[in-house]
């Protein structure tokens, strides 16, 4: 849990020292050993003392990969707090905000994030230049935020500048250029260029599968959290690929391999979280829109309800995956022919996804679709085309809307 340098220069000091009082100790010089010793338990106090703010960050990694997003917040601003006094442009604080940046993004605090990760970005390209691998790592970040507000130009343009840099810091199947081509999958299908998306996937399952060695930036691979961290990661990284691949096939009706690919991811995330990680809701959503397009509707229901229960339990009731689950379930109604329960639903869909993610956001269009699909199955056809006609309003960026899910 400190630098690498730091680490090694520690160890040698301890081997010299504890050398030298063995032999002082043998030659009865009780003083001089006696210092020695002291010497190397102070040094390590000290070191202790100097990183004192990277054991809570590791916690805090460890948290939000475990899916204990409180609690990662928690550590991760026990971790600011240590370096309250290192000043604004510490790399250090880059580190810590940068992880945040990526948790205010699960939880759809997107304001938050943004801010942070911004502020991280700053220090590093400050302190490494704008062309270092910890300035991509906030790159990557920024563009994923993006691709959530549905700024999809935003994002390219983030996700291309990171690819420039990972590629030349890192060989090819580096789990940072996994993590890279993840959410550009991501962005891919949100955009309905499903061929493009695919092909990023597969790159970053292909990276998750075989990890190269790498670091924690700034931090010593030395440690048991750290190697907890990489194992996690991994995981997790190549659950979300799978997941990726998923939503892909069932874009593209071919719901055998979708299927396949959803069960490997839920896999995956149970390993790494235990059965009630939250990451689970986004799959057991994908599992009810499959099983919907299969027609099992008994199937389609339970994965809704199981969904929206474990996101609203872990974020509250105006997440956006809660609103992906009220959509699912609305569908599931509208199918049903249960046309009042369905209204509910997408009303309530439709209030957390403007709320949250903007009137203009590309879920509110699929939200206004579905909704004017409903009421005009209910002979409600003026009502029907007011919805229809705020929906034909809104500017889309892209093909297909579809909300992302991490």
């Amino acid at each position: 849990m400190i630098s690498k340098k730091l680490a090694w220069l520690y160890r040698a000091l301890v081997v010299a020292v504890g050398a030298a009082a063995i032999w002082f100790v043998y030659h009865e010089n009780w003083v001089l050993a006696g210092s020695l010793l002291l010497a190397v338990v102070a040094t390590g106090a000290f070191t202790r003392w100097r990183c004192r703010w990277a054991f809570p960050l590791l916690k805090g990694m460890i948290h939000f990969y475990e899916g204990e997003y409180d609690l990662a917040e928690e550590k991760y601003l026990e971790s600011l707090q240590a370096l309250k006094r290192s000043g604004p442009r510490d790399a250090r604080r880059a580190v810590v905000l940068n992880q945040l940046g990526s948790l205010y993004v699960v939880d759809a605090e997107y304001d938050k994030s943004e801010s942070v990760t911004k502020q991280a970005l700053a220090i590093r390209e400050k302190k490494f230049g704008s062309e270092h691998f910890a300035v991509a790592e906030c790159l990557n970040n920024l563009g994923l935020h993006a691709v959530f507000l549905g700024r999809y130009s935003e994002a390219d343009a983030y996700f291309a500048r990171a690819r420039t840099i990972f590629e030349k810091s890192f060989k090819p199947g580096h789990t940072s250029l996994g993590w890279l081509h993840y959410y550009t999958a991501l962005l891919r299908i949100c955009q309905g260029r499903y061929a493009e998306a695919q092909q990023h996937a597969l790159i970053a399952k292909a990276a998750f599968e075989t990890p190269q060695k790498r670091r924690v930036f700034g931090l010593s691979t030395a440690s048991t959290d750290v190697r907890q961290i990489y194992h996690l990661s991994d995981q997790l990284g190549f659950a979300s690929a799978m997941f990726s691949l998923a939503e892909i096939y069932r874009l593209q009706n071919r719901l055998d391999e979708a299927q396949e690919a959803y069960w490997l991811a839920e896999e995956k995330i149970i390993i790494a979280g235990g059965a009630d990680h939250p990451l689970l809701s986004r799959v057991h959503c994908g599992l009810a829109e499959l099983h919907l397009a299969q027609n099992k509707i008994t199937e389609a229901k339970d994965f809704a309800n199981r969904a929206g229960a474990l996101a609203e339990d872990v974020w509250g009731p105006d997440h956006p995956l809660v609103a992906r689950c009220k959509h699912d379930l609305a569908n599931i109604c509208k199918t049903e022919g249960n046309y009042a329960k369905s209204e509910s639903l997408y009303q309530q869909c439709l209030r957390i996804r403007e709320t949250v993610l903007g009137s203009e956001h590309p879920s509110v269009v699929e939200s206004l679709d579905a909704y004017a699909d409903l009421l005009s199955k209910m002979g409600r056809e003026g009502e029907a085309a007011e919805v229809s006609a705020r929906a034909r309003a809104i500017p889309l960026c892209c093909a297909a809307p579809q909300e992302p899910a991490i």
